[in-house]
């Protein structure tokens, strides 16, 4: 019987303040690991940002849609008008959402296809703000775009 290798040490690249979790549970299953981050995650452009805050607080929009902690902490403090259902992609962006003062409507199960199968079919005028990195999978806006969101 061959005995079973020793677990390879592990790299965790997410970025600055996002792999202690990880850390945490690699060490605790006995794997080395070190953190070194190779992502750096940079704000759109103040002006984008205002944008996309006075359409949320100006009322032109009924749900708001947020599928990374990230864009949590970005938007900052928001004051949600009751209005605007607050949708998260999973449970670690809703507590993000709860950081900054908002508490989402619906939290869907983690990924964007199940925020998109969790989501109604639009009403009529039905308008999405969906801000998001510019890398980020279409899934979540041509899905809900098929649901007849704008």
């Amino acid at each position: 019987m061959l005995a079973a290798a020793a677990p390879r040490p592990v790299l965790v690249t997410r970025p600055a303040g996002r792999g202690a979790a990880l850390l945490a549970l690699l060490h605790e299953a006995g794997i080395e690991a070190e953190q070194q981050p190779l992502i750096r995650l940079v704000p759109g452009a103040e002006q984008d940002l205002a944008a996309a805050r006075a359409l949320l607080v100006g009322g032109r929009c009924t749900h708001l849609v947020v599928t990374s902690r990230t864009v949590a902490d970005v938007l900052g403090p928001l004051d949600v008008p009751p209005t605007v259902r607050v949708i998260a992609v999973g449970e670690g962006t809703a507590q993000a959402l709860r950081t900054v003062g908002v508490e989402a409507d619906l939290v869907a199960g983690g990924s964007g296809a199940d925020l998109v199968a969790q989501m109604p079919t639009a009403a009529d005028g039905d308008r999405v703000l969906f801000p998001a990195s510019s890398a980020a999978s279409r899934t979540v806006p041509e899905g809900l775009r098929t649901k007849g969101y704008q």
